[in-house]
């Protein structure tokens, strides 16, 4: 949890990052650990004095992010460049104090960022389409002979009796699978790269390669 100067707890502080896939690394003592490839480099403070008013992370994924009139006016109202997310962040106005980031608009937030820090990456997981329940809630199959016709993998009945006559609202059926919020908690830094803006957690994180993800600094 972030402390301020106050002593009092602050709300968390959240940064956009892009997943770039998995790879490994070695320790010395030859222990392999999966890690997780996440691309912070996007991310900018909004302006150059962290004492004003407000404080907002601008992160950008592209050179030329596509806007709409109503977007690219808060753009123009603060006088900021270009980004696809742009946010208010008043944890990151304190972190602007206390570490005294002024003018460092590549990284700003790279002192933040240390191995061995825990993390909680939310992200939206891959789409499996259309999906039965044998994928989708693990249902076991029906038996493959011995007098069973066409009913191998089915789920079974669904309704009740004449009372009530319905089937209750989410029963467990085939349908959609995949594309939702997943938030993976406590996840370590085992890398961090200040020149590049990578950062290497150990674990696996939601979304396909080149996905838009959340991380929330524990």
């Amino acid at each position: 949890m972030l402390i301020s100067n106050l002593g009092k707890p602050m709300d968390a502080l959240y940064l956009t990052c892009i997943k770039l896939g998995m790879t490994r690394i070695f320790k010395k003592d030859g222990k392999v650990v999966p890690v997780s490839i996440l691309n912070t480099s996007g991310n900018a403070l909004s302006q150059r004095n962290p004492y004003e008013q407000k404080t907002h992370l601008i992160f950008s994924s592209r050179s030329k992010p596509s806007l709409n009139r109503a977007q690219l006016g808060q753009y123009i109202k603060y006088n900021y460049s270009l980004g696809t997310t742009l946010k208010e962040s008043n944890p990151l106005k304190e972190i602007c104090k206390s570490l005294c980031l002024f003018n460092n608009e590549e990284h700003p937030l790279s002192k933040v960022l240390y191995v061995g820090r825990k993390v909680a990456v939310k992200g939206r997981c891959i789409g499996k389409g259309f999906a039965g329940t044998i994928k989708r809630y693990s249902f076991n199959s029906g038996r493959a002979t011995h007098g069973n016709s066409k009913s191998h993998n089915v789920p079974g009945s669904t309704g009740m009796n004449q009372s009530p006559g319905k089937v209750f609202k989410r029963k467990k059926m085939a349908g959609h699978l995949g594309t939702c919020l997943v938030t993976v908690k406590s996840l370590e830094i085992c890398y961090v790269s200040r020149v590049l803006g990578f950062v290497l957690v150990k674990g696996a994180v939601p979304g396909f390669k080149g996905s838009s993800l959340s991380m929330r600094l524990v």
